[in-house]
């Protein structure tokens, strides 16, 4: 079970989650409790969703392990004899992936982002959820953009994947950024699990190389790999190709 602790607070409200980012971690309703001896030293209030029994909301500095957040000042907390596991965590509604196994031992469902299909050129199509939009041409219904709840992420995944191309293309060409690439994991496994970059963070499941399995995972690196060397040794211009209604990653 996860528990949250906002210094000063006193009154919680759906503003108050919003605030400390919490909005889309305490989803099946919630418990709240006010102590005037929290994690932080001061008042404040407790709060879990309502898949943590009520008698379990209070603070017990021998029994539990807090942590501060990065950009609030709220701070998320677990018993120590009992850490969440990915069950507790599931939202309700998941995307498919592979299953991989983190440092907690448990196997944590990364979802998969697009699939890569091999061919002349570097074509792939998104796997997430898509709107429908109608051709002005035919009047057909067709696939278009990623839905908006995952834009952002899509997005991300993108420019992530044109750097990763540049880099098999030409040693060195380019470097990822750590902050963007942490957090491209974190919101990757926030996309079926009620958790943050600071809770996977206060979790401590994740090591580089696990970090660097989930990413590949998402993008279908696998597949793409098994023929980039192909592809790279013949002299195309068709460059890299999507059906995914968003603009492609650009040719290495």
């Amino acid at each position: 079970m996860l528990l949250f602790f906002i210094p000063e607070a006193k009154a919680v409200s759906d503003q108050l989650l919003r605030d400390h980012g919490l909005d889309r971690i305490i989803l099946a309703g919630r418990h709240h409790r006010e102590t005037f001896r929290g994690p932080s030293g001061g008042q404040g209030l407790l709060i879990a969703d309502a898949r943590t029994p009520a008698g379990a909301l209070e603070y017990l500095a021998d029994k539990q392990t807090w942590s501060p957040r990065f950009g609030f000042s709220s701070l998320v907390g677990t018993f120590n004899d009992k850490p969440p596991t990915p069950r507790e965590l599931l939202r309700e509604k998941t995307l498919p992936g592979e299953s991989i196994r983190m440092v907690d031992g448990h196997d944590w469902i990364v979802p998969l982002l697009r699939n890569w299909r091999p061919g002349e050129t570097l074509d792939f199509s998104a796997t997430l959820p898509r709107v429908m939009r109608q051709s002005p041409e035919t009047g057909s219904f067709v696939l278009g953009d990623v839905v908006p709840q995952y834009s952002a992420i899509w997005e991300t995944s993108l420019d992530i994947a044109n750097t990763l191309l540049a880099q098999l293309a030409k040693d060195g060409a380019a470097e990822l950024n750590d902050a963007i690439t942490m957090q491209f994991v974190c919101d990757l496994l926030a996309i079926n699990y009620t958790v943050d970059a600071s809770i996977v963070s206060h979790l401590q499941i994740l090591t580089p190389e696990l970090s660097g399995r989930i990413i590949t995972s998402a993008l279908d690196w696998d597949t793409l790999r098994a023929h980039l060397k192909k592809l790279l040794s013949r002299s195309t211009s068709g460059g890299t190709n999507s059906d995914s209604g968003a603009t492609p990653p650009t040719e290495a």
